[in-house]
């Protein structure tokens, strides 16, 4: 019952080896769930969450799902009892692989450690691949269970890696997990997350038009960061997610954006000359990669090169199908490094299609 629950933790509390204790229950708990003899076979799953369940429920019969909620439910009441990063986030590794669907309590969990100025132990100081990778889960879990809009969230955590990476001090820093360190993983996870969500755009302009703004405007400024913080990890995610952004805005931005020139021509530029400068230095980018020599980097050329150019084309050949050619130039841009500097070297020598876009009407 609960109050022999309560006597274990405070019995606990008192041990100096209890946060080792939930640290390593809640990791073999996640294993037994996340083992696919659990999920594949009812019978096992079904008594396991009834004993779990009758913790804190005196009643634990009914379906599947419903012992599932009140196992879940039970678990998540150890949150104040775990006191370090580790215990914590695998509480909630733990809480994830039985939860089946949106949890808002998950969800703000997470937000709680993110918030947290947590006193990392020697373990932990010792591992921070662990914990920088912990801290990505969290942001994970975080966009994956909350109730609020993706967009919304988005520019949340688009706004505090500004803080990061511009070391603004006036403005509060509301995630001290947030640090360079951590940056690529986040960097990473936001990308990952932003490309997802421009998948969602509706293809209507009432509805879909401001969503393709927001999403590019915060592409632009992820993209950024690389001119503050040139991480080779970053660039790494660049090439990858400016390539499947690109991808995105080809086949679901630009189809809504051309219905839109013949009657909101200034609606459309502004959007073309956002996502214009992101491209323009997504093949710094390229040409950075190339002259390093990094194959690693080299790789991932090719193919945002070739949406880079396919962007230029599809576009213009939007605006001549709307009449409007004279509003698009294309030319070829200088290859250049991450600091703008033009590059003469004969590594970098192919060609890219730049394109300005003129105010006509």
């Amino acid at each position: 019952n609960m109050n022999s629950t309560q006597e274990e933790l405070a019995m606990m509390e008192d041990s100096p080896f209890s946060v080792k204790i939930f640290e390593l229950v809640f990791s073999i708990l996640e294993l037994v769930f996340s083992w696919s003899g659990f999920a594949n076979n009812s019978q096992i799953s079904t008594e396991c969450f009834s004993i779990l369940s009758s913790r804190s429920q005196s009643n634990t019969q009914g379906p599947l799902s419903v012992r599932r909620k009140h196992a879940l439910q039970y678990l998540l009441n150890f949150e104040e009892s775990c006191q370090s990063f580790s215990s914590t986030l695998n509480l909630l590794k733990c809480c994830s692989v039985i939860s089946d669907s949106k949890n808002q309590r998950l969800a703000d969990i997470c937000k709680g450690c993110l918030q947290k100025d947590w006193d990392i132990t020697a373990d932990e100081k010792e591992n921070k691949v662990r914990f920088n990778e912990g801290v990505g889960y969290l942001v994970s879990t975080f966009l994956s269970n909350s109730s609020e809009s993706k967009g919304d969230l988005l520019d949340f955590l688009v706004e505090q890696l500004d803080v990061v990476v511009k070391k603004d001090e006036d403005v509060e820093k509301i995630f001290p997990t947030f640090s360079r360190a951590t940056l690529p993983t986040i960097y990473k996870i936001v990308l990952t997350k932003l490309v997802e969500h421009q998948k969602s755009i509706p293809s209507d302009k009432d509805n879909g038009f401001d969503i393709l703004t927001n999403c590019v405007g915060n592409f632009a400024n992820l993209i950024n960061y690389i001119k503050v913080v040139n991480s080779r990890p970053l660039l790494r995610s660049a090439l990858l997610f400016g390539q499947k952004f690109l991808d995105g805005f080809l086949t679901i931005g630009l189809p809504l954006l051309s219905p839109m020139i013949s009657d909101s021509f200034v609606e459309v530029q502004s959007i073309l000359k956002k996502i214009q400068t992101s491209t323009r230095f997504l093949h710094h980018v390229t040409c950075h990669s190339k002259s390093s020599k990094d194959i690693a980097l080299t790789a991932r050329v090719p193919l945002l090169k070739k949406f880079l150019e396919a962007f230029v084309l599809k576009v213009k050949a939007i605006f001549a199908q709307h009449g409007c050619t004279d509003a698009f130039w294309v030319g070829n841009l200088k290859q250049r490094n991450l600091k703008g500097e033009e590059i003469v070297s004969q590594v970098c020598k192919s060609c890219y299609l730049q394109y300005e876009i003129a105010l006509l009407r």
